[in-house]
Protein backbone atom coordinates (compact mmCIF):
# COMPACT_ATOMS: atom_id res chain seq x y z
CA UNK A 1 0.00 0.00 0.00
CA UNK A 2 2.53 2.23 1.11
CA UNK A 3 4.49 1.76 -2.50
CA UNK A 4 1.46 2.33 -4.16
CA UNK A 5 1.22 5.71 -2.63
CA UNK A 6 4.56 6.53 -3.38
CA UNK A 7 3.93 5.55 -6.94
CA UNK A 8 0.55 7.63 -6.99
CA UNK A 9 2.78 10.97 -5.39
CA UNK A 10 5.25 10.89 -7.93
CA UNK A 11 2.83 10.52 -11.29
CA UNK A 12 0.92 13.45 -9.84
CA UNK A 13 4.13 15.11 -9.08
CA UNK A 14 5.39 14.60 -12.52
CA UNK A 15 1.84 15.67 -13.95
CA UNK A 16 1.75 18.82 -12.25
CA UNK A 17 5.17 19.55 -13.74
CA UNK A 18 4.10 18.92 -17.42
CA UNK A 19 1.18 20.62 -17.11
CA UNK A 20 2.00 24.13 -15.13
CA UNK A 21 2.94 25.27 -18.27
CA UNK A 22 1.10 28.76 -19.09
CA UNK A 23 -0.61 28.72 -22.30
CA UNK A 24 -0.61 31.46 -24.45
CA UNK A 25 -3.51 32.95 -26.04
CA UNK A 26 -3.67 35.57 -28.68
CA UNK A 27 -6.54 37.79 -28.95
CA UNK A 28 -8.13 40.11 -32.11
CA UNK A 29 -10.66 42.51 -32.85
CA UNK A 30 -13.18 39.82 -33.21
CA UNK A 31 -12.97 38.52 -29.70
CA UNK A 32 -11.24 41.03 -27.78
CA UNK A 33 -14.25 41.91 -26.19
CA UNK A 34 -18.05 40.65 -27.05
CA UNK A 35 -19.76 43.68 -27.61
CA UNK A 36 -17.94 45.94 -30.57
CA UNK A 37 -18.54 44.15 -33.29
CA UNK A 38 -20.24 47.38 -35.02
CA UNK A 39 -17.58 49.84 -33.39
CA UNK A 40 -15.55 52.19 -35.26
CA UNK A 41 -12.41 52.02 -33.40
CA UNK A 42 -11.91 48.36 -33.20
CA UNK A 43 -8.20 49.02 -34.38
CA UNK A 44 -7.45 51.59 -31.78
CA UNK A 45 -9.43 49.30 -28.91
CA UNK A 46 -6.73 46.95 -29.73
CA UNK A 47 -3.72 49.16 -29.87
CA UNK A 48 -4.96 50.67 -26.48
CA UNK A 49 -5.31 47.26 -24.78
CA UNK A 50 -2.03 46.40 -26.42
CA UNK A 51 0.06 49.35 -24.56
CA UNK A 52 -1.60 48.59 -21.87
CA UNK A 53 -3.92 52.18 -21.92
CA UNK A 54 -6.98 50.06 -21.74
CA UNK A 55 -7.40 47.39 -19.50
CA UNK A 56 -10.54 45.22 -18.04
CA UNK A 57 -10.68 43.45 -14.76
CA UNK A 58 -10.12 39.72 -14.67
CA UNK A 59 -13.49 38.39 -16.00
CA UNK A 60 -14.64 41.04 -17.76
CA UNK A 61 -15.28 40.80 -21.58
CA UNK A 62 -18.14 43.70 -22.60
CA UNK A 63 -16.57 47.35 -23.69
CA UNK A 64 -19.97 48.75 -23.54
CA UNK A 65 -18.78 51.33 -25.99
CA UNK A 66 -21.82 54.25 -25.10
CA UNK A 67 -21.75 53.86 -21.33
CA UNK A 68 -20.33 57.06 -19.54
CA UNK A 69 -16.22 56.36 -18.50
CA UNK A 70 -16.40 56.35 -14.35
CA UNK A 71 -13.74 58.08 -12.90
CA UNK A 72 -13.10 54.76 -11.16
CA UNK A 73 -12.67 53.12 -14.19
CA UNK A 74 -10.25 56.05 -15.59
CA UNK A 75 -8.05 54.92 -12.18
CA UNK A 76 -7.81 51.91 -12.98
CA UNK A 77 -6.20 52.63 -16.54
CA UNK A 78 -3.73 54.51 -15.34
CA UNK A 79 -2.76 52.26 -12.59
CA UNK A 80 -2.53 49.81 -14.69
CA UNK A 81 -0.35 51.74 -17.77
CA UNK A 82 1.40 53.24 -15.39
CA UNK A 83 2.11 50.00 -13.20
CA UNK A 84 1.02 51.92 -9.49
CA UNK A 85 0.19 48.18 -8.13
CA UNK A 86 1.68 44.57 -8.47
CA UNK A 87 -0.29 42.84 -11.54
CA UNK A 88 -1.63 40.17 -9.28
CA UNK A 89 -3.22 43.24 -6.76
CA UNK A 90 -7.25 43.50 -6.62
CA UNK A 91 -9.36 46.21 -8.89
CA UNK A 92 -10.02 48.25 -5.76
CA UNK A 93 -6.26 48.23 -5.16
CA UNK A 94 -5.04 49.85 -8.50
CA UNK A 95 -7.95 52.79 -8.12
CA UNK A 96 -6.43 53.79 -4.68
CA UNK A 97 -2.90 53.91 -6.27
CA UNK A 98 -3.93 56.11 -8.88
CA UNK A 99 -5.93 58.69 -6.07
CA UNK A 100 -2.81 58.56 -3.72
CA UNK A 101 -0.80 59.21 -6.80
CA UNK A 102 -3.31 62.20 -7.62
CA UNK A 103 -3.24 61.35 -10.93
CA UNK A 104 -7.42 61.50 -10.33
CA UNK A 105 -9.23 63.57 -7.94
CA UNK A 106 -12.02 61.36 -6.77
CA UNK A 107 -13.31 57.68 -7.52
CA UNK A 108 -17.18 59.26 -7.35
CA UNK A 109 -18.69 59.55 -10.63
CA UNK A 110 -18.34 60.38 -13.92
CA UNK A 111 -14.46 60.94 -15.87
CA UNK A 112 -14.50 64.22 -18.01
CA UNK A 113 -11.81 64.94 -20.62
CA UNK A 114 -9.70 66.71 -18.53
CA UNK A 115 -9.74 64.08 -15.76
CA UNK A 116 -8.07 61.62 -18.98
CA UNK A 117 -5.65 64.47 -19.18
CA UNK A 118 -4.63 65.16 -15.64
CA UNK A 119 -4.71 61.33 -15.72
CA UNK A 120 -2.02 60.81 -18.75
CA UNK A 121 -0.52 63.78 -19.60
CA UNK A 122 -0.68 65.76 -16.16
CA UNK A 123 -2.90 68.70 -17.80
CA UNK A 124 -0.76 69.52 -20.52
CA UNK A 125 -2.70 67.84 -23.20
CA UNK A 126 -3.83 70.69 -25.60
CA UNK A 127 -7.86 71.09 -26.34
CA UNK A 128 -8.57 69.00 -23.94
CA UNK A 129 -9.47 71.12 -20.52
CA UNK A 130 -13.08 70.19 -20.96
CA UNK A 131 -15.94 69.46 -18.47
CA UNK A 132 -17.36 67.30 -20.29
CA UNK A 133 -17.99 63.49 -19.49
CA UNK A 134 -17.03 61.11 -21.81
CA UNK A 135 -18.00 57.53 -23.07
CA UNK A 136 -15.81 54.48 -23.20
CA UNK A 137 -15.73 54.99 -27.16
CA UNK A 138 -14.60 58.52 -26.52
CA UNK A 139 -12.45 58.02 -24.46
CA UNK A 140 -10.67 55.88 -27.05
CA UNK A 141 -11.31 58.48 -29.42
CA UNK A 142 -9.50 60.92 -28.05
CA UNK A 143 -6.71 59.05 -26.43
CA UNK A 144 -5.55 57.40 -29.40
CA UNK A 145 -4.84 61.07 -30.69
CA UNK A 146 -1.77 61.05 -28.90
CA UNK A 147 -0.90 57.77 -30.10
CA UNK A 148 1.08 60.36 -32.97
CA UNK A 149 0.44 64.09 -31.50
CA UNK A 150 3.08 64.36 -28.70
CA UNK A 151 2.33 65.99 -25.32
CA UNK A 152 5.35 67.54 -23.39
CA UNK A 153 7.36 65.64 -26.50
CA UNK A 154 6.12 62.21 -25.90
CA UNK A 155 3.53 59.94 -27.51
CA UNK A 156 1.65 58.28 -26.13
CA UNK A 157 3.61 54.90 -27.64
CA UNK A 158 6.53 56.78 -25.75
CA UNK A 159 5.20 56.86 -22.33
CA UNK A 160 3.96 53.16 -22.61
CA UNK A 161 7.92 52.00 -23.60
CA UNK A 162 5.72 50.82 -26.82
CA UNK A 163 7.83 51.03 -29.90
CA UNK A 164 7.75 50.22 -34.11
CA UNK A 165 8.39 46.55 -35.04
CA UNK A 166 9.28 44.74 -37.67
CA UNK A 167 7.44 44.74 -40.84
CA UNK A 168 7.48 42.00 -43.86
CA UNK A 169 6.46 38.70 -44.80
CA UNK A 170 6.49 36.03 -41.94
CA UNK A 171 8.98 33.17 -43.10
CA UNK A 172 8.43 30.89 -40.13
CA UNK A 173 6.32 30.95 -36.90
CA UNK A 174 7.76 28.05 -34.10
CA UNK A 175 6.34 27.81 -30.75
CA UNK A 176 8.70 27.49 -27.83
CA UNK A 177 9.23 26.93 -24.18
CA UNK A 178 10.27 29.95 -22.34
CA UNK A 179 9.80 29.37 -18.55
CA UNK A 180 6.36 28.33 -17.61
CA UNK A 181 4.93 29.98 -21.01
CA UNK A 182 4.31 28.48 -24.03
CA UNK A 183 5.65 31.53 -26.62
CA UNK A 184 5.16 31.99 -30.85
CA UNK A 185 8.67 33.17 -32.47
CA UNK A 186 7.88 34.42 -35.89
CA UNK A 187 10.59 34.74 -38.27
CA UNK A 188 10.83 38.27 -40.52
CA UNK A 189 13.56 39.27 -42.72
CA UNK A 190 15.63 36.26 -41.64
CA UNK A 191 15.04 37.93 -38.01
CA UNK A 192 13.53 35.97 -34.94
CA UNK A 193 11.37 37.87 -33.23
CA UNK A 194 9.35 36.57 -29.48
CA UNK A 195 5.37 37.46 -29.85
CA UNK A 196 3.79 38.64 -26.09
CA UNK A 197 2.07 35.70 -24.73
CA UNK A 198 -0.98 37.75 -24.35
CA UNK A 199 -0.19 39.32 -27.56
CA UNK A 200 -2.80 41.10 -30.25
CA UNK A 201 -3.53 40.40 -33.66
CA UNK A 202 -5.91 43.14 -36.43
CA UNK A 203 -6.91 41.54 -39.34
CA UNK A 204 -5.92 38.28 -38.70
CA UNK A 205 -6.43 34.79 -37.16
CA UNK A 206 -5.23 34.34 -33.20
CA UNK A 207 -3.72 31.20 -34.60
CA UNK A 208 -0.45 32.63 -35.33
CA UNK A 209 0.41 29.00 -37.23
CA UNK A 210 -1.57 30.47 -39.75
CA UNK A 211 0.34 33.78 -41.11
CA UNK A 212 3.36 31.42 -42.58
CA UNK A 213 3.62 33.54 -45.98
CA UNK A 214 1.63 36.29 -44.77
CA UNK A 215 2.74 40.27 -44.32
CA UNK A 216 3.05 42.41 -41.76
CA UNK A 217 2.53 45.99 -42.19
CA UNK A 218 2.75 47.38 -38.94
CA UNK A 219 3.64 45.87 -35.70
CA UNK A 220 4.48 47.26 -32.16
CA UNK A 221 7.27 46.29 -29.64
CA UNK A 222 6.09 46.12 -25.84
CA UNK A 223 8.25 44.63 -22.55
CA UNK A 224 7.47 41.84 -21.01
CA UNK A 225 9.62 40.19 -18.75
CA UNK A 226 12.13 42.59 -18.95
CA UNK A 227 12.41 42.18 -22.81
CA UNK A 228 11.21 43.45 -25.50
CA UNK A 229 8.30 41.48 -27.21
CA UNK A 230 5.80 42.03 -30.61
CA UNK A 231 3.06 42.91 -28.71
CA UNK A 232 0.54 43.36 -31.91
CA UNK A 233 0.82 41.99 -35.39
CA UNK A 234 -1.07 44.28 -37.99
CA UNK A 235 -1.80 42.20 -41.35
CA UNK A 236 -1.95 43.71 -44.52
CA UNK A 237 -5.72 44.06 -44.82
CA UNK A 238 -7.17 41.35 -47.53
CA UNK A 239 -4.72 38.52 -46.70
CA UNK A 240 -7.48 36.08 -44.69
CA UNK A 241 -10.60 35.07 -45.12
CA UNK A 242 -13.63 36.87 -42.76
CA UNK A 243 -14.18 33.39 -41.28
CA UNK A 244 -10.56 32.95 -39.80
CA UNK A 245 -10.77 35.74 -38.16
CA UNK A 246 -13.86 35.02 -35.56
CA UNK A 247 -12.24 31.88 -34.07
CA UNK A 248 -12.60 32.34 -30.43
CA UNK A 249 -9.51 30.15 -29.36
CA UNK A 250 -5.58 30.34 -30.17
CA UNK A 251 -4.14 26.94 -30.96
CA UNK A 252 -1.96 27.24 -28.05
CA UNK A 253 -4.38 27.16 -25.49
CA UNK A 254 -7.80 29.09 -24.43
CA UNK A 255 -9.28 32.55 -24.77
CA UNK A 256 -9.01 34.44 -21.61
CA UNK A 257 -9.40 37.90 -20.64
CA UNK A 258 -6.55 39.43 -18.40
CA UNK A 259 -5.66 42.95 -18.54
CA UNK A 260 -3.90 43.91 -15.15
CA UNK A 261 -0.63 43.57 -17.42
CA UNK A 262 -2.46 40.25 -18.64
CA UNK A 263 -1.40 38.34 -15.78
CA UNK A 264 -0.55 34.80 -16.89
CA UNK A 265 -4.35 32.07 -15.88
CA UNK A 266 -3.44 28.20 -13.54
CA UNK A 267 -3.38 25.86 -16.29
CA UNK A 268 -6.95 24.29 -14.65
CA UNK A 269 -7.74 22.11 -17.70
CA UNK A 270 -4.39 20.43 -17.70
CA UNK A 271 -4.32 20.10 -14.04
CA UNK A 272 -7.39 17.99 -14.37
CA UNK A 273 -5.88 15.90 -17.17
CA UNK A 274 -3.24 15.31 -15.59
CA UNK A 275 -5.27 14.20 -12.17
CA UNK A 276 -7.09 11.78 -14.76
CA UNK A 277 -3.98 10.46 -15.74
CA UNK A 278 -2.55 9.83 -11.94
CA UNK A 279 -6.11 7.89 -11.26
CA UNK A 280 -5.52 5.91 -14.33
CA UNK A 281 -2.33 4.84 -13.45
CA UNK A 282 -3.63 4.24 -10.07
CA UNK A 283 -6.47 1.99 -11.19
CA UNK A 284 -4.17 -0.56 -13.28
CA UNK A 285 -1.98 -0.36 -10.40
CA UNK A 286 -4.78 -2.11 -7.97
CA UNK A 287 -6.09 -4.05 -10.67
CA UNK A 288 -2.90 -5.53 -11.65
CA UNK A 289 -2.11 -6.27 -7.75
CA UNK A 290 -5.50 -7.36 -7.43
CA UNK A 291 -5.01 -9.67 -10.41
CA UNK A 292 -1.52 -11.07 -9.22
CA UNK A 293 -2.85 -11.93 -5.71
CA UNK A 294 -5.66 -13.73 -7.21
CA UNK A 295 -3.46 -16.10 -9.48
CA UNK A 296 -1.53 -16.73 -6.71
CA UNK A 297 -4.34 -18.26 -4.82
CA UNK A 298 -5.40 -20.00 -7.43
CA UNK A 299 -2.13 -21.86 -7.74
CA UNK A 300 -2.07 -22.15 -4.26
Amino acid sequence: MKKMISIIAVLFSVSFLFSSTALAHITNEKNIYDDIQFSKVQEQIVILRTIGALAAPEGVNLFKPQEKLTRAELAYYIATFDHLADDTAKEEVFEKAALQKKRIISLDGNATYQDVDQAFFGGKAPDSHKSSELTHEDYVRYLSRFLTEKVDGKTLYDLAGAANGPTGTISDVKIIKEGTEDQYVITIEGMNYKINPHGKVLYGPVDLQSWGGKKVDHSILVTHDGEKVIGLIVSAKGQFADDQLVNDHSSMGTHSITSKGEEKPFPFVPMAGGGIVVILFAWIFVVNRSNKKKRKEFLQ
